[in-house]
């Protein structure tokens, strides 16, 4: 209804994970990993994070090893925008998968 009536903002708002977790009752892992949200290419639920570790070992940098210490899913996934591969802050050599972009490009981004 928003969209028909033009009664919405452009570009739209995005909700940091300390709001999304606040209004939704759950905390970070519980709200980043719900059932159905994360599926492995067989249709298996990912709903830990040692299980989003070993569906992604295969790339050259898994950003869900906690090498640097633990960070949050939204440090790389975004809402309503690209998500940032934040490994290639450091690793050059890291490969930006299709759609996503690098910090620096991120930190070009007006973000309102």
């Amino acid at each position: 209804m928003s969209w028909v009536s033009g009664n919405y903002v452009f570009p739209l708002m995005e909700g940091d994970l300390n709001s999304l977790t606040e209004a939704s009752g759950m905390d970070a892992d519980q709200f980043c990993l719900k059932s159905g949200c994360h599926v492995t290419a067989d249709g298996a639920d990912l709903t830990t994070r040692q299980q989003l570790i070993e569906a992604t070992a295969d790339l050259s940098f898994n950003p869900h090893v906690a090498q640097h210490g633990q960070r949050e899913c939204s440090d790389c996934h975004k809402g309503h925008r690209a998500s940032v591969l934040v490994c290639a802050d450091c690793h050059n050599e890291a490969q930006l998968p299709e759609g996503w972009i690098t910090p620096e490009e991120e930190n070009q981004l007006i973000i309102q």
